[in-house]
């Protein structure tokens, strides 16, 4: 998002004209206009026009109770500057990955990201953590819930132009996105196959009906696609046991971390177990199940 989009966003606690939305962000009339279609065209605000005067109004978006409160507990911050453009990616992903990982999903130079580190230190937003050196700072999860609904509200704005007004998001952090399209839509540039689509390709077709797309910068990875298994539908132990089946078809993958970033921790250490010899427990089905259904595709659990 632009800084003039948040500038205005936060100055907008309640329904203003577009002459009283500039004087609250203090910005020239031109600008806030610009900012407020910005801001509608992401589903953060509500234009209306009564006579001839243009009124603006917060719109019901998910995270602005959140946002309201970031912004009372800490009025120092600059929303323009601290988490305009990749600063929102950034804040987004922050405590689910290490700092390399997370460069090239907002897709972040070197230099570029230790200035955005900088710069988000120099508003408190970081604390230093051991296991993953760079976190939010306790009292932050507004902001963060923000800015992820951002990278949503703006990758939602790129579907629609890619022909893809009908896709379902069934997992999103930071700028990435893992959706679900019409089984006969074209995969669009800028998403690779993702889940059961890419497992497809290399054989181990499991469900249809729909097709599923990953929006990210950097390059998917097989681990990816065994962990975007457990995310998409039916969400029952038949989604863990075709992850575990594409795990075994590639037994030397390690993706604890990776686990992190998609929030299945749990759910891996029990395919991992099971992969490995022991018990999946609620995860999966019965192992004699999960083998009469790997066997099909040539794949040893």
């Amino acid at each position: 998002m632009r800084p003039n989009a948040l500038r205005a966003l936060a100055a907008l606690d309640g329904p203003k004209s577009l002459s009283g939305l500039a004087r609250a962000a203090r910005l020239p009339l031109a600008s806030a206009s610009r900012a407020a279609s910005e801001l509608e065209g992401l589903g953060f605000v509500v234009k209306q026009r009564e006579g001839v005067s243009v009124r603006i109004a917060p719109a019901s978006f998910g995270s602005f109770m959140a946002l309201r409160n970031e912004l009372v507990r800490h009025p120092r911050l600059d929303l323009s500057r601290a988490v305009h453009g990749k600063r929102a990616a950034v804040v987004a992903g922050l405590g689910a990955a290490r700092p390399g990982f997370l460069r090239a999903v907002a897709g972040l130079s070197r230099s570029s990201w230790s200035s955005v580190v900088r710069d988000l230190d120099r508003y408190g937003l970081l604390s230093h953590d051991r296991e993953l050196e760079v976190e939010l700072s306790p009292g932050h999860e507004g902001l963060r819930e923000f800015c992820q609904e951002v990278c949503d509200a703006e990758g939602a704005a790129g579907w629609v132009t890619r022909g893809l007004g009908g896709a379902r998001r069934l997992w999103s952090r930071s700028v990435e996105q893992l959706l679900a399209i019409p089984q006969r839509a074209p995969l669009p540039p800028g998403f690779a196959a993702g889940a059961y689509t890419a497992a497809a390709a290399e054989g181990i077709a499991f469900l249809s009906g729909e097709k599923f797309a990953f929006r990210s910068i950097r390059a998917p990875t097989w681990g990816d696609v065994v962990l975007q298994c457990m995310l998409v539908p039916p969400h029952n132990r038949l989604s863990g046991s075709h992850a575990a089946i594409m795990l075994a078809a590639r037994r030397g993958e390690r993706m604890e971390a990776l686990a992190r970033w998609y929030g299945l921790q749990e759910a891996y250490r029990a395919v991992r177990r099971f992969v490995d010899g022991g018990d999946g427990s609620r995860w999966l089905l019965p192992r004699a199940e999960v083998r009469a259904i790997a066997a099909r595709y040539g794949v040893k659990v």
